[in-house]
C-alpha cells in the first residue's frame, strides 16, 4: 500500500476481515511517510462495504509499534503539530469512529504512538510476552495523539496518571486486570487469537455492531437524556431491519439465526 511499502493490507473471509500490518521492523516506527500510507489504508478499509472487522498488527517480534521516529524530530520540530500530530490524530480518530469493530493485535512492545494506536481500537489482543505503555515523559514530553483521554477512559484516572507520569509499560496480566486490554494470546499466537475474535464479530449483524459502537463511544460525551434519545432513535430503525426480524424469528423457532452477509462459524 502507498509509496513506502511499509503498510500491508490483506483480506480474509471473502473480504469481510481486513488486516493492516505495519511492516517496518524491528521497531515499526511511524515516520511521516508511513503515516501518509497508514491514513490512506485506514480510509480505504473504512469505506469498503465488504469489510466487517479490521485488525491492526505488525511485522516482526520485537516491537508492535515504537511510535515516532525520533530521528525526524530535528527536521520537523518547529512544525511537528501540523506535520505529524494532526495526521496521527486523524488516523486514530478514523479508527475510533469507524462504523465497524477494530482490533489491535499487539504481537510485541506497544510504546508511545503504538500504545495510542491501540487505544483508538475497540478491542486489544496482546501477546503474553508483550508490554504496553506511554514513555513520552522520559524524553520530556507527553503523548499528543489521544492517550491523555483514551487511556483515562479505559483504565480510570489513577491508573492512567501512573502510566503517563511515570512512563511505565505494563505486562499483559496487569493490562488485563486494569481493563486496558481484552485478551492475552499465547506466545506467537496473537494473530490467531485476534482472527478468532474477528470471526466472532464478523458473524454478528452489521447494523447492530455499528449501533453498539456508536452508542458506547458517545457515552463519554452525551448526557443521559441525549444517550437515551439516540438509543431510542436507533432502536426505531434496527427493529425493522432484516437481521433483527431474522434474529427474533430464529429465537422463537429455537434455531441459530442466519444474518445477512456474515461469517458463518463452524
Amino acid at each position: 500500500m502507498g509509496q513506502t511499502g511499509k503498510i500491508k493490507l490483506d483480506h480474509f473471509e471473502d473480504g469481510r476481515i481486513a488486516r493492516i500490518t505495519l511492516d517496518a521492523p524491528p521497531m515499526n516506527l511511524t515516520t511521516v511517510a508511513i503515516l501518509d500510507d497508514l491514513l490512506e489504508t485506514v480510509i480505504q478499509v473504512s469505506e469498503d462495504e465488504r469489510v466487517r472487522v479490521v485488525v491492526i498488527t505488525a511485522a516482526g517480534d520485537r516491537v508492535f509499534c515504537g511510535g515516532s521516529d525520533l530521528k525526524e524530530f530535528p527536521a520537523i520540530r518547529d512544525r511537528f503539530v501540523e506535520v505529524k500530530l494532526r495526521k496521527e490524530n486523524a488516523i486514530f480518530s478514523r479508527l475510533e469512529n469507524m462504523d465497524k469493530p477494530v482490533i489491535a493485535a499487539i504481537n510485541a512492545m506497544a510504546l508511545g504512538g503504538g500504545c495510542e494506536m491501540s487505544l483508538a481500537c475497540d478491542f486489544i489482543v496482546m501477546d503474553e510476552r508483550a508490554k504496553i505503555g506511554q514513555p513520552e515523559i522520559n524524553i520530556g514530553t507527553f503523548p499528543g495523539s489521544g492517550a491523555t483521554f483514551r487511556l483515562v477512559r479505559r483504565v480510570g484516572m489513577g491508573r492512567a496518571m501512573e502510566m503517563l507520569c511515570l512512563g511505565i509499560a505494563v505486562e499483559p496480566e496487569k493490562a488485563l486486570e486494569i481493563g486496558l486490554i481484552n485478551r492475552i494470546a499465547p506466545a506467537g499466537k496473537v494473530w490467531d487469537s485476534a482472527y478468532e475474535l474477528a470471526r466472532e464479530l464478523a458473524s454478528k449483524p452489521r447494523f447492530a455492531l455499528k449501533c453498539i459502537k456508536e452508542l458506547c463511544r458517545n457515552a463519554y460525551t452525551q448526557t443521559p437524556a441525549e444517550a437515551i434519545e439516540q438509543s431510542l432513535a436507533l432502536s426505531e430503525i434496527i427493529l425493522k431491519t432484516p437481521d433483527s426480524i431474522e434474529g427474533t424469528k430464529a429465537f422463537l423457532e429455537k434455531r441459530p439465526p442466519v444474518f445477512q452477509d456474515t461469517v458463518q462459524l463452524k
